[in-house]
């Protein structure tokens, strides 16, 4: 037996209980993992209240991410073997498949070997946030060296993963944040390493908003001035994210915008 957490209606953390259930052997293309940990994400509070991509089919259970060790493999399952350290990624319904348990089945193409350097917690907290920013920055926006990512909410788990993918493409990332200790006028503050910059969002929407002109950039070994705004391209009855957006295209300013999909 194992203790699975579901929840049997939409809400709160209330709703959840641990509920013990009997993990059956994986089928075709499936591998049962002995969870050691698991991912927490926003996702799982949205699933939660039923203000996710899909509706859950009640009772349900919830996660994406997890780390442990294979117990079993299913019919066709060639990558994978009974006492593999792996961890699963957010790829597959939560109707179907959840991480939530002590013992989970999770679909194949769903589970990697993660790297011996990582320990079980560490490789449950990644991949979400990682992935996430990874498809908005390579796959969508093809971020490359002397670009510049405008990263908001830079203190949350993909802001944090965004700043090391901008960094690891030689971009340089902005990072905006509500907390920023800035110490200049301006609100800008370049890192020690000189490899990202560092903006309060309200001077940054500032600048965009109210048709600031240019804005002195240092970044790596260069100088450089962008043009952020001009009073004429920017209306401050547009939303922040969409002036912005349209403010920075022509200047090599990278953004990406990935609003849920409709349920439709």
């Amino acid at each position: 037996m194992s203790r699975t957490i579901k929840f049997a209606h939409a809400g709160g953390p209330e709703v959840l209980e641990f509920i013990e259930t009997e993990v059956p052997a994986p089928g075709p293309h499936e591998v049962r993992i002995e969870v050691k940990a698991i991912g927490i994400n926003r996702a799982d509070s949205m699933w939660r209240n039923d203000k996710y991509v899909e509706s859950p089919i009640f009772p349900a259970g919830l996660g994406y991410d997890c780390a442990g060790v294979v117990d079993a493999v299913g019919k066709d399952v060639t990558d994978f073997a009974v006492g593999d350290t792996v961890s699963t990624i957010p790829a597959f319904s939560l109707n179907k498949y959840f991480t939530y348990g002590e013992v989970i089945l999770a679909p194949d193409h769903a589970v990697v070997k993660h790297p011996e350097s990582l320990s079980f917690v560490e490789a449950a907290s990644v991949w979400m946030m990682f992935i996430t920013a990874y498809g908005a920055l390579v796959v969508d926006a093809h971020v490359k060296a002397d670009d510049f990512v405008i990263i908001p909410a830079a203190s949350s788990s993909i802001g944090l993963a965004a700043i090391q993918i901008a960094n690891h493409a030689g971009a340089t990332p902005i990072a905006l944040t509500r907390t920023c200790p800035c110490r200049k006028p301006n609100g800008w503050r370049l890192t020690e390493n000189r490899t990202m910059l560092i903006c309060n969002e309200r001077s940054f929407q500032a600048h965009c908003l109210g048709g600031c002109r240019s804005v002195s950039v240092a970044s790596s070994d260069r100088g450089r001035d962008l043009d952020v705004a001009a009073a004429d391209n920017c209306s401050a009855t547009n939303h922040p994210q969409e002036t912005i957006l349209r403010c920075h295209r022509p200047i090599g300013v990278r953004w990406s915008l990935s609003p849920l999909p409709s349920r439709s």
